[in-house]
């Protein structure tokens, strides 16, 4: 007779914890992969996602941010001819002439308003209390242009156009704010700036100088050669101030009203047509002076901060 063996329970016992260590093994070292990996993966994204939503509790206003900006800009100048002169000019019935100068008094206002837009970088530091400081660049287009017609006093035939066209504005600023939970109250000023253009363009003169007819010859001596061109580009120098309202929407964005004023610097236009006549070599020239160009801008912006 064939006996069969009886498996005692601490041989089913024994089993059973073998296979339950085996499985505990595989868990825990897959539990271990996980943990390893975990950090890697982490150091792969960013700390916390970007615009989770709505601000609960304190803004962190430190640190560097980025933005841009849309609105509303209006230029403003003046400008005064202060001088018409030819040189090389030849009288029939005296011969050549000096040098002419004349002080037609010639002046006007150049202004406009557009939409404009662009760009701006900054960044804030908080101060003990409720209060920040901060440093902020930023740089703007917009397509302000404005045109006029003058003309010599009594002398309607001589019809000059004075163009002011400004491309780009901005400023480098300091920002001094106060801080409210997701709320900034700020003034700011500094070093303002733009890149303009003012032209000159004589478009009528008479072909007869109607003050001294008999001696000049077929010019006008207060205006230009018709046709005759002159331009201005220059970066101008200036400064700027403003106040604005910041607003912490969400946990990396800002949203803000802003106002600021420019008041750059005053430019002389000089030039003038040259070898106006091949045969004695005349040549005419203007000075116009301007007063300080001014801007004011009103604009709402969008910022992502880094903190």
């Amino acid at each position: 007779m064939r006996c069969r063996r009886v498996k005692m329970p601490r041989q089913i016992i024994g089993q059973a914890t073998g296979a339950h260590v085996k499985k505990l093994v595989v868990a825990s070292m897959a539990i271990a992969a996980v943990a390893v990996s975990a950090p890697v993966r982490a150091a792969d994204f960013p700390p916390y996602s970007v615009a989770k939503g709505p601000i609960i509790g304190g803004f962190d206003w430190e640190g560097f941010y980025v933005g841009g900006h849309i609105g509303s800009a209006t230029d403003n100048v003046s400008f005064t001819q202060t001088n018409i002169g030819w040189t090389g000019l030849q009288s029939f019935g005296a011969g050549p002439l000096g040098p002419i100068n004349t002080t037609t008094g010639e002046s006007g206002s150049l202004g406009s308003t557009s939409v404009t837009g662009g760009m701006q970088i900054g960044y804030n530091w908080l101060l003990p209390g409720p209060f920040l400081v901060g440093l902020e660049a930023d740089i703007s287009a917009a397509g302000l242009s404005s045109t006029t017609l003058t003309s010599p006093p009594g002398d309607p035939a001589a019809v000059a156009s004075w163009t002011e066209k400004l491309d780009l504005y901005g400023s480098v600023r300091t920002r001094l704010g106060w801080v409210s939970d997701n709320w900034l109250f700020y003034a700011t000023g500094g070093f303002g700036w733009d890149y303009d253009k003012f032209t000159r363009k004589q478009l009528t003169a008479p072909i007869a100088d109607i003050t001294i007819p008999v001696l000049a010859p077929w010019v006008d001596t207060r205006a230009l050669q018709a046709g005759t061109v002159v331009t201005l580009s220059r970066l101008r120098p200036g400064w700027v101030v403003g106040a604005g309202v910041e607003w912490a929407f969400a946990r990396t964005w800002t949203v803000k009203l802003e106002y600021l004023h420019f008041d750059n610097v005053s430019e002389t236009l000089s030039g003038g047509h040259f070898s106006f006549n091949p045969s004695f070599q005349a040549s005419s020239s203007v000075t116009a002076s301007q007063s300080d160009l001014t801007i004011d801008t009103v604009r709402v912006g969008f910022n992502h901060t880094f903190n």
